[in-house]
């Protein structure tokens, strides 16, 4: 498989933006492999790999951000403390949304449930 995914990563980026990608895709796959009526089967795998890796970056952005956050940033009288922790909050708060999206809600609430502090915990009604 994996030097199907090779080709098709090579193919993505020479061709990006292209309306018939897939089609050029199963041609290339066709005329490099011979992959036929497989080529569906592949781009499909291929696909799945790609919206993974997505999924498994965010998740391990959102595990570093919450991990290094500092979660008592409000009580700060140091502005570029408070500045700071703000930023990393509307950060977190963006790859928490970009995980909803892809229907992950519970596993990035996981991750924030397992670093902010016992004192900040709000009742989800667990």
């Amino acid at each position: 498989m994996l030097k199907y995914f090779k080709l098709l990563d090579s193919v993505q980026s020479q061709y990006n933006g292209s309306q018939n990608l897939k089609t050029i895709m199963r041609v290339k796959l066709d005329y490099y492999f011979g992959a036929g009526e497989e080529s569906s089967y592949i781009i499909r795998k291929w696909e799945e790999e790609k919206a993974a890796t997505v999924e498994r970056k965010l998740i391990a952005q959102l595990e570093k951000a919450a991990k290094n956050h500092d979660w008592w940033y409000m009580m700060s009288d140091d502005h570029e403390a408070y500045r700071k922790g703000v930023d990393e909050s509307q950060e977190m708060d963006l790859l928490v949304n970009a995980l909803k999206k892809k229907g992950m809600e519970k596993q990035a609430l996981a991750i924030i449930d397992k670093h902010v502090p016992d004192q900040l915990r709000v009742n989800r009604g667990k």
